[in-house]
């Protein structure tokens, strides 16, 4: 009997334990329940633009420039820096190298099709000077003189004070959100690019493996969409090759020949499809730089389709929302150096390409001894400047690539509440020293340009106002 009462005795001790662990454990989990509640809020909370009533912040288009602009003979470019400088944040894409070739100890990657931009080392001081705070790093011509070129760039915008992102040591380092500390908040900047050569995108480290400098890049994978006849076509060329020399189609309806897939369609297109990996990395980025700031500029620099289309390529819509709702308060895209439309999203601009702000092409040396043979001449026969006038000349020097705008948007209650749009040329038909620095486009100009953004925003049911000389965008 003793013994049955002792094994009761332990059944109950045991029962009360469990109901004591349940009730802990009830109670922990109520807990977390209210905590990832109140988390969530807070996240919901700081995911909104969180600057003073009328924030400004000035955006403009591709940045390359060999040197320090000359403001005696371009006195329309120091008048158009008050829409930069009496911002309280301004942002662009330097698309080049900031290298003193004098002491340079690294050399021109064999990777760029046909050009390697530079900038003398006064270029940096002359952006600061512009009134440039912050700028992408992150594109194709990233890597063009290796890390150490990529490396020296960066010492050189951080010695002026230019917070800049898109490029690192390794891919942490890259796609990392840079800071600028402001009396109007703290601005964060993420800068991405989708357009970039293999050995230039940033490896992480891994154990003893080292890792690698580059860019902060996006893969893609392209389909190139042709008509039932043109795949016929492609059918017949892919079996009269010797076999072995093609790789075997996959199990869709595609046809991979040399390299290149395509698919049946109604019409020519290309279908871009993102690496899930590398997306997931960079909205993460994103969501901690957004969570880190009180606003938080994300640049997408990106040739897709190509320079010849005025459309975005079909993932840019997708990724460019994508940001927005990992906290993205604007998002800039640059690379096609021609405009593309706006969109607003949420509140949100996403400028899907403000073309260049400055445009210097002929200028551009020392020229690597590839690169002539790239483009068909002989440094015996031609120097840099004629070498790139005849061969990049024609493809380049069109209005189109010389008609660009700056953008200044205005913040209110965590939204934009105003986007003010200032048309430039870039002086197409100055001197070759002075081409591709802009001045407020004229009267004529600026209405063209003007009606082109209309024409290219209405895709994504963005209406610009055209008053004279400037557009303007309103929240409704």
């Amino acid at each position: 009997m003793q013994e049955k009462k002792t094994n009761i005795g332990s059944l109950i001790s045991i029962a009360l334990a469990i109901l004591i662990v349940a009730t802990v454990f009830l109670t922990q989990a109520k807990t977390v329940a209210i905590n990832s509640k109140d988390l969530d809020k807070d996240f919901s909370q700081s995911l909104e633009a969180n600057v003073p009533e009328g924030f400004s912040i000035a955006t403009a288009g591709d940045m390359m420039l060999t040197h320090p602009v000359p403001r005696s003979s371009n006195p329309g470019f120091v008048g158009l820096l008050n829409w930069i400088k009496n911002a309280d944040v301004a942002f662009t894409n330097f698309e080049s190298s900031l290298i003193d070739m004098r002491h340079f100890s690294g050399f021109a990657q064999a990777i760029s099709d046909s050009l390697r931009p530079l900038s003398s080392p006064g270029v940096a001081t002359d952006l600061k000077n512009m009134g440039f705070d912050m700028v992408s790093l992150a594109g194709n011509h990233s890597a063009d003189y290796g890390p150490e070129g990529m490396l020296e760039t960066r010492q050189r915008l951080d010695k002026v004070g230019i917070v800049h992102a898109g490029t690192g040591r390794n891919l942490s380092s890259a796609g990392a959100t840079r800071y600028l500390d402001s009396t109007q908040g703290r601005i964060g900047l993420v800068a991405i690019t989708t357009t970039f050569d293999d050995v230039a995108k940033a490896m992480d480290p891994l154990g003893e493996a080292p890792g690698r400098p580059g860019v902060n890049g996006l893969r893609l994978s392209r389909e190139v969409h042709v008509d039932s006849k043109t795949m016929s076509a492609l059918h017949r060329l892919k079996a009269s090759l010797p076999e072995g020399s093609t790789q075997p189609d996959s199990m869709d309806d595609t046809l991979l020949l040399l390299g290149v897939t395509y698919r049946e369609g109604q019409k020519f297109g290309f279908d871009y499809e993102m690496d899930k990996e590398d997306l997931a990395r960079i909205l993460k980025s994103v969501r901690q730089g957004k969570l880190n700031s009180d606003f938080l500029v994300v640049s997408i620099h990106s040739h897709e389709p190509g320079s010849w289309s005025q459309e975005p390529a079909n993932f840019l819509p997708e990724l460019a929302r994508f940001l927005v709702d990992a906290g993205a308060d604007i998002v800039v895209g640059h690379g096609p150096h021609i405009l593309r439309g706006i969109e607003i999203y949420h509140g949100k601009p996403i400028f899907y390409s403000l073309g260049n702000f400055i445009f210097q092409i002929s200028p551009q040396e020392p020229l690597a001894y590839d690169i002539y043979k790239k483009l068909r001449g002989e440094p015996e026969d031609l120097t840099d400047a004629e070498l790139l006038q005849k061969r990049i000349g024609p493809y380049v020097e069109k209005d189109i690539w010389y008609e660009s705008v700056i953008a200044v948007t205005k913040f209110s209650d965590g939204s934009f509440s105003e986007i003010e749009l200032y048309p430039l040329e870039l002086n197409l038909d100055k001197p070759m020293v002075n081409r591709g620095i802009p001045q407020p486009a004229s009267e004529e100009v600026a209405k063209k340009i003007l009606n082109r953004l209309v024409r290219l925003s209405e895709n994504f049911g963005t209406e610009v106002e055209v008053q004279g000389a400037k557009g303007i965008i309103r929240n409704r």
